[in-house]
């Protein structure tokens, strides 16, 4: 792996609340917005999860899913 390469990843696991929505935030925050956010494995088959891309900052992202208290995994990748 090249040295600094995992400096500029974050990746962890959040559910959405009741409202179907969630602020997720980063560890350890990035330099600037994220240039890559995905989020996948939502536990309801059917569901779908969304991370707008204006919702990206340094420090944290949002996301909504079709159902409420929904699990799910991510990853984000930026710069330190």
């Amino acid at each position: 792996m090249t040295e600094g390469l995992s400096d500029r990843f974050r990746a962890g696991s959040s559910a959405t609340g009741t409202g179907s929505n969630a602020w997720v935030e980063f560890d350890t925050s990035f330099s600037n917005a994220p240039v890559s956010v995905v989020c996948n494995g939502v536990e309801t088959a059917n569901d779908w999860i969304f991370a707008p891309a204006g919702s990206w900052t340094a420090g944290s992202f949002y996301v909504e899913t079709k159902t409420a208290s929904q699990t799910f995994a991510w990853i984000a990748m930026g710069e330190e």
